[in-house]
C-alpha cells in the first residue's frame, strides 16, 4: 500500500528537524526521522494498522524519543 504524506504533515516533520538541526541536536534529529520511517512502513504494511483521522487517514503516535 502507498502511503502520502499530506503537506502539513511534510512541513511538520521538516520543521521537526531542521529545529534539532539548529540546534545541533543531530542524535534527535536522526532518531526523528528514523521514527517517521518506521511509521510510515508500518502504514505501508498495516493499512488498519493505528486511528482513523478525518475519516480518510490513519494516524500513529511515534515512540517516546
Amino acid at each position: 500500500m502507498r502511503v502520502d504524506l499530506s503537506d502539513r504533515a511534510r512541513d511538520d516533520i521538516d520543521a521537526a528537524i531542521d529545529w534539532d538541526l539548529e540546534k545541533q541536536a543531530f542524535s534527535a534529529a536522526s532518531k526523528f526521522a528514523d521514527e517517521i520511517d518506521q511509521a510510515l512502513k508500518l502504514l505501508a504494511q498495516y493499512p488498519g494498522f493505528g486511528i482513523t483521522a478525518l475519516s480518510v487517514t490513519r494516524m500513529r503516535s511515534l515512540q517516546e524519543l
